[in-house]
């Protein structure tokens, strides 16, 4: 609120929470923290760094979508991987902060059910394909495949999720 912040007990039956492999707790909050510290840690310029803030709070705290798609653009040795660790960390920590693009959409669709924020590092380019699966995750769109070893059975994924990119070159072009 505006006079501060508190942990409080939840009343009534406790959520029930999935916990994939690879994933790790959030870190416990605590008070007396500085925000300002966080900027020794990244590369954002302070021209950059409100719009930064803005877009990390948007996909630490926005209980569902649609979300942004954050990229991260920069020059070799500009930090860009560990930018992305960072921000994994804070909002979606895991065992693999970063990843590669996967190679098909039933897996983009596992990692996404498996994790709160995707993060890949390093993507060279996106295909129109890849860009638009990431445009579905951002803004709430299904995806159904046919059920593995099934012949007439349907698996839905249904859901959003924030993704972050690290690139050198431009890969989100597109205007979606």
């Amino acid at each position: 609120t505006s006079t501060g912040w508190a942990i409080i007990p939840l009343a009534g039956e406790a959520p029930r929470f999935l916990h994939p492999p690879g994933m790790l707790p959030l870190p416990k909050p605590t008070r007396g923290g500085d925000l300002g510290q966080l900027w020794q840690f990244l590369n954002v310029t302070e021209a950059d760094r409100p719009l930064f803030l803005a877009s990390l709070l948007y996909i630490m705290y926005r209980p569902r979508g649609p979300y942004i798609v954050l990229v991260l653009l920069g020059e070799q040795g500009s930090a860009k991987t560990a930018t992305s660790r960072i921000v994994k960390a804070l909002a979606d920590p895991a065992q693999q902060p970063v990843r590669s693009f996967p190679r098909e959409t039933w897996d983009l669709m596992i990692y996404a059910k498996s994790a709160r924020l995707l993060a890949f590092d390093n993507l060279s380019y996106l295909k129109n394909e890849q860009s638009d699966e990431l445009c579905r995750l951002a803004t709430l769109s299904g995806f159904g495949v046919r059920t593995r070893y099934e012949n007439d059975e349907e698996t839905v994924f249904g859901g959003t999720r924030p993704v972050l990119i690290n690139s050198i070159s431009d890969t989100a072009e597109r205007p979606d």
